[in-house]
């Protein structure tokens, strides 16, 4: 059996009925992608938020092949533990790195990484702790909510797809977007420290013919407090 803290719910664009869920073990040294995924319904029935701790048989059946290394089958899995804020910054803590390299172990572009340009990354989930500044959200045309931010490195990156259930729900649900995108990064600033779980994609060409592994972020948390969009599951 084995523990994990959930730090990442996020929706499928192609797979509407499921969830992707992914989660730190209890000293932030591994994350885990339990497989199968679950449905809406399943998680929702277990009370699975980030904070939570889930509990599984994870059997040795691991996804090996770079970059979803962390893709882990299981045979049942459940709530060990209810949310626990605190551990869930230790964990995330823990697992920080300062700039997008050093996480994923290869040169990132400004919002994917190059197949055959520079090496496979070595993972496919980072967290990535960052500054009061160097961190906002914002709508797009199309109405679809984007961060920007910037790590270590000074680069900045823009016009990043957010995945994250919570925060899509806490804006896409308000009658005045813009007022609540506001309030948001005011909040992520008004916090001492900020953590954004950065995943990518399986490998897809654009239309312009890029092909790689591109970047969304999958949550954003910042503390001591917690905003009010990390209970909205």
């Amino acid at each position: 059996m084995g523990r994990l803290v959930v730090t990442d719910l996020t929706r499928f664009t192609n797979k509407p009925e499921h969830v992707c869920l992914a989660g730190l073990t209890l000293d932030g040294g591994h994350c885990i992608r339990p497989m199968p995924y679950l449905t809406h319904q399943q998680y929702k029935a277990m009370g699975v938020r980030p904070g939570v701790v889930l509990e599984a048989d994870f059997g040795s059946q691991h996804h090996f092949e770079a970059p979803h290394v962390e893709d882990w089958q299981y045979i049942k899995m459940q709530v060990a533990n209810g949310f626990d804020g605190n551990l869930l910054n230790h964990v995330l803590a823990a697992s920080a790195v300062d700039s997008l390299t050093d996480g994923f172990g290869v040169d990132v572009d400004l919002k994917h990484i190059p197949i055959n340009s520079n090496g496979i990354p070595v993972r496919s989930i980072v967290t990535l702790s960052v500054s009061s500044e160097s961190f906002s959200l914002r709508i797009d045309s199309y109405g679809k909510l984007k961060a920007d931010f910037s790590d270590a490195s000074g680069v900045v990156r823009s016009y990043i797809p957010v995945t994250d259930i919570g925060l899509n729900h806490h804006v896409q649900e308000s009658s005045d977007k813009l007022a609540v995108i506001a309030e948001l990064n005011e909040y992520f600033r008004s916090q001492s420290s900020r953590f954004l779980r950065i995943g990518i994609t399986r490998p897809w060409q654009s239309n312009d013919g890029r092909n790689g592994y591109w970047l969304q972020l999958n949550a954003a948390y910042c503390f001591p407090v917690l905003h009010t969009s990390s209970e909205e599951y």
